[in-house]
């Protein structure tokens, strides 16, 4: 049930996040996810946020994904 609640706790805050205020890169929204993560949950010690788009539209492309990975850890 805990697990339950916190995923989605999660999915919640990830979407308040892609669905706010346009940024230019996934790198931005992978850092805007894993900041809020951290201060919304101080359990949380290590993130690691992959956030992209599969099959981007890319002209002359054959990108299969488009994105961004980081790791954070939490500074005690």
């Amino acid at each position: 049930m805990c697990s339950l609640i916190l995923s989605f706790l999660c999915n919640r805050l990830v979407k308040k996040i892609v669905e706010g205020p346009p940024r230019n890169l996934y790198e931005t929204v992978a850092d805007d996810i894993a900041s809020e993560m951290l201060e919304t949950f101080p359990k949380i010690n290590v993130i690691r946020v992959k956030f992209g788009k599969p099959n981007p539209s890319l002209v002359n492309s054959t990108v299969d994904f488009l994105g961004a990975e980081l790791f954070r850890k939490r500074n005690h």
